[in-house]
């Protein structure tokens, strides 16, 4: 009898242009993947843009079942640098995607991301596997610095940290693991 596969938890923060609306595609469609929500950060385009363009990605791809939140519009320390000749003032320029059937989730992005984190770290695991959840970055960090600055106990909920930045992957373990 084969085991049944456990899917690994994931929570995505992205700036939905172009290349994150394909990791919104892949994540969503992934059979490994269980996508708890999405956040998003400034960056390819202002925050209300991408989060729209996330929520658009979602509706086509018949995921409107996972929640998206608005994060940080703007950098915590620099000002914040709009690139619309890459991806268009709508961030999805040359696209036509359906509009999305609802809207964000309300609140905080930190807030929001604590909440569902930590529901699902703190549930049974059916399947016996890791509780812990992985965070996949494919924008600025700024959402995350927030999150683990206004709660330091999500670093024990986090399996690991993946930012994934112009086709670069980098990596960070939890220091427990070596």
């Amino acid at each position: 009898m084969a085991m049944a596969r456990v899917k690994r938890a994931v929570w995505l923060d992205c700036d939905p242009g172009h290349d994150d609306a394909i990791a919104i595609i892949l994540a969503a469609h992934s059979d490994n993947i269980d996508l708890l929500g999405i956040s998003t950060v400034y960056g390819n385009e202002e925050v209300s843009k991408v989060t729209l363009n996330a929520l658009k990605v979602l509706r086509t791809c018949g995921r409107d079942d996972i929640d998206v939140v608005a994060g940080q519009a703007k950098p915590l320390i620099r000002p914040r640098r709009a690139c619309p000749e890459i991806h268009g003032e709508t961030g999805l320029n040359g696209t036509s995607l359906p509009e999305p059937m609802k809207g964000p989730l309300r609140g905080k992005a930190v807030n929001v991301m604590y909440e569902r984190i930590s529901r699902r770290f703190q549930s049974p695991s059916e399947e016996g596997g890791n509780r812990r959840i992985a965070l996949v970055c494919t924008a600025s960090l700024t959402n995350i610095a927030l999150l683990i600055t206004v709660y330091p106990e999500m670093q024990d909920m986090i399996e690991g940290i993946q930012t994934l930045i112009l086709s670069v992957v980098f990596t960070l373990r939890d220091r427990r693991q070596r």
